[in-house]
């Protein structure tokens, strides 16, 4: 007999999805069926165009339902669970919360995965209404008291001892914790000294096995920066490769382009009025065709927390690429991976194209750049 798993999430699960919350739950989700689990899949997102099989329960959730949650159930609320909970605690929301007791009620499950720790409290809270003690394995996307480390500003390092208390609470009452990185999973029973960690899979897209690496124009390299240009992280890196990066690469070689591959990224280029040598892609259900011809992704960023989808992605595609510590964190050491820092990183991007411009093949790319 199959293992009945709910599985409660933030994101629709999606490999070939516009952002790493779907590609990270769609990681989990498969992750589970391979196990052998029968899963029943409720979802509370902010997303407003979604699209998804019948068998997955979509619930909408926007600031509204999200403030009428927190008041239907503040009785299962700290003072510092509402104080960080628009942050921590972002997917309460009452129909989520009922959905889920309802379910856990029949009896008909075996354990909970929570997938995305905005989901773990309305889980928990949905589990006490239920009077079910059924076992919760939550998988954390990245560590919230290290993310609100790196925001900037007063307010997050006034509020972070206590989303670092809310955080260990609502942690100590899941079973099982799965993290992305090693490097999280340290963090975890490093800061909060717990230990029911595990590293979950990563299983790179279908898309990746159909990139053929060959030799780009040696005049008109293209390099690639990838992800979800509506988060301020992935903007940033590309007004610094528009702005600082590519006008010194481009007195070098003047033909190289940019291009933007991700969600927002039309938005992003219409916005800043950028020139026509960089590009923007959109969102691309298949983006083998790029990473066939790019050489090398760029990702130069200065914000973030957690593992790097777009970097796994590249990586598991068999293309460079060059980024900082902070897109590299937690990602085991490859070749591929060119670690520079934002000062450095137009020199290490010439060095990069110098190498392919002398016709240098894919298979010795990692000697010479290292």
């Amino acid at each position: 007999m199959s293992r009945r798993v709910l599985y409660a999430g933030a994101f629709v699960p999606d490999e070939n999805g516009s952002h790493a919350g779907a590609r990270a739950a769609w990681n989990n989700l498969n992750a589970l069926r391979r196990g052998g689990a029968d899963v029943d899949i409720v979802i509370c997102t902010t997303e407003r165009r979604i699209s998804a099989s019948d068998s997955v329960h979509i619930i909408s959730q926007d600031a509204m339902r999200f403030l009428h949650g927190v008041v239907a159930f503040w009785r299962h609320l700290s003072i510092g669970d509402l104080l960080v909970s628009n942050i921590l605690h972002a997917r309460i929301n009452k129909r989520f919360i009922t959905t889920l007791k309802d379910a856990m009620v029949t009896g008909n499950y075996d354990e909970v995965f929570v997938d995305f720790t905005q989901c773990i409290k309305p889980v928990l809270i949905a589990r006490t209404l239920s009077g079910k003690n059924l076992r919760v394995t939550s998988c954390l996307h990245d560590v919230y008291a290290q993310k609100f480390l790196r925001r900037p500003g007063i307010y997050s390092r006034v509020l972070h001892g206590v989303l670092c208390q809310s955080e260990l609470a609502v942690l100590q009452d899941v079973d099982d914790i799965r993290l992305l990185s090693a490097k999280d999973e340290s963090i975890v029973r490093s800061f909060y000294s717990l230990k029911q960690t595990a590293v979950a899979e990563f299983a790179a897209p279908s898309w990746s096995r159909r990139v053929i690496r060959g030799r780009i124009l040696a005049d008109a390299p293209t390099l690639i920066c990838y992800g979800n240009f509506n988060r301020r992280e992935n903007a940033d890196s590309a007004l610094f490769m528009v702005k600082t990066v590519l006008p010194i690469v481009r007195r070098t070689i003047p033909n190289c382009q940019l291009k933007l591959l991700g969600t927002g990224s039309v938005e992003f280029h219409r916005k800043y009025a950028l020139p026509n040598h960089v590009v923007a892609l959109g969102f691309v259900d298949d983006p083998s065709g790029a990473f066939s011809e790019c050489a090398c992704v760029v990702a130069p960023l200065s914000m973030g927390a957690g593992v790097k989808f777009k970097v796994l992605d590249a990586l598991a595609a068999n293309v460079p690429v060059i980024g900082t510590v902070v897109a590299f964190e937690g990602i085991e050491p490859s070749p591929l991976m060119i670690e520079t820092s934002l000062q450095d990183f137009a020199s290490t991007v010439l060095r990069v194209l110098s190498m392919w411009r002398a016709g240098a093949e894919p298979s010795a790319r990692p000697e010479a750049i290292t």
